[in-house]
Parts: C-alpha cells; structure tokens; sequence
C-alpha cells in the first residue's frame, strides 16, 4: 500500500480565513479523507462549507484500488480525523457497497456531477473540464499522504497521522505541498 498521512495546524487552516480568503468558487472540487473502521462505518472529514445530509461525493481507495460514490447521512460532532490530526467538520457517509477486505483510509471528492471511470489504467474520476482525477497515496514515517492528482498536477495533499512506524515509500515530491 501506498499511503500518506496528513497533518496541518489550526493556524494554517485558518489563515485564508484570517486574510480575507474567499470561499472556495461554486463548481469547486473539494477534497476530505474518509476514515472507514472496523464494522465498516465511514466517516468523512472535510474542511470548508457544511455538507448538507444526502450530498452524494465520490470516494476513492488505494488498498484495494477502487473508487465508489458515497453518500453524506449525517454530521457529527465527534471528530472522525482527530487522532490523525486532521482538521474540519466530520459527517457519517454510507459508501456505495462493502468490501471483501476493508480499506481504512480513503480521499473523498466532492464535485457536481463528478462520475468514476474504469479502464486499462486504473480508476479514475471524471470532474469537470480537463484531466480524469487519480488518487494515490503512500507510506511516510508515522502516516499516510494522500494525494489527488489531475495528469501530472498534484490538486490536493493531506497527511494522515497513524502514530506508529511504518515502512515510508513516498518519494519527495508525494511529501510536499502541490
């Protein structure tokens, strides 16, 4: 498995906030992590504008590779990304279907009208103009980066905090800040 995790301070959220940033453009694509446990709830963490109850979002996997939609069902007050250091509002999602073997962590993406694609390259996400979106992430030290990509642009990064060691396998750039 290829995995990364993510991590950033309240501070360096807040700051497009504390600048005067605007909210992110109607038709954005937005990007959060979907923490799937044991039983096979998921829960999605995702910064930004609240996500109403049956928002339909896309969730993509690494381990085993796939991508399924999802639905929004509930927001939560007990935060799903917590341990992992992961900041934003967290919402109960029901994931398209089950699994032979369960992921833990996924990418969501929140995009209108966004549709997975399947062929001899992989799972992809179709959203809006340009390049299909690929996931991917990948070992680092203590945690997982997942990444979203679009060709060869890096859209989106978020560490996943896991608090033990694990075999890191990411290059540099898979580390850094797209």
């Amino acid at each position: 498995m290829r995995s990364c995790s993510f991590g950033k301070s309240i501070l360096l959220a807040a700051l497009p906030l504390l600048l005067g940033a605007a909210p992110p453009r109607p038709g954005a694509i937005r990007y959060g992590v979907v923490s799937v446990a044991a039983d096979g709830g998921a829960c999605l963490t995702m910064s930004g504008p609240a996500i109403a109850t049956g928002t339909s979002l896309i969730v993509a996997f690494d381990d085993p590779p796939d991508a399924m939609n999802a639905v929004v069902t509930a927001r939560t007050d007990t935060a799903c990304g917590k341990e992992a250091l992961i900041e934003g509002p967290s919402y109960r999602v029901t994931l398209g279907r089950s699994f032979d073997r369960m992921p833990t962590v996924g990418i969501a993406a929140l995009a209108p009208g966004a549709r997975v694609v399947r062929d001899q390259s992989g799972v992809k996400v179709r959203a809006g103009a340009g390049a299909p979106l690929t996931f991917a992430t990948c070992a680092g030290g203590e945690g997982i980066h997942l990444s979203a990509w679009r060709g060869t642009k890096r859209v989106w990064h978020q560490y996943y905090y896991l608090g033990y060691d694990v075999e890191a396998n990411c290059t540099e750039k898979e580390m850094s800040e797209p």
